[in-house]
């Protein structure tokens, strides 16, 4: 008997994003980061994230960006 599988391609495919998704996260950005991605001023970033109007990780003194978290923030943004 023998102890192999086949998978089909869809198969392949799914269990390749499942992979994927298992990978570490993309790093956390810092204001100038994140200001460079909006193309915006750091401070007017911290400014934001401070106020409550962005998505921010709040590690102490420390205010951090995920850019996944930014992307569905502007998106949300651009629909109004």
């Amino acid at each position: 008997m023998s102890d192999s599988i086949t998978l089909t391609d869809d198969q392949i495919e799914a269990l390749a994003d499942r992979i994927a998704q298992r990978q570490a996260p993309a790093p956390l950005l810092d204001a100038a980061a994140a200001g460079a991605l909006l193309n915006v001023p750091a401070s007017w970033v911290l400014a934001e994230a401070r106020a409550g109007r962005m998505p921010a990780v709040r590690m102490g003194k420390y205010v951090r960006f995920r850019s996944a978290d930014l992307a569905e923030w502007l998106d949300r943004r651009a629909s109004r």
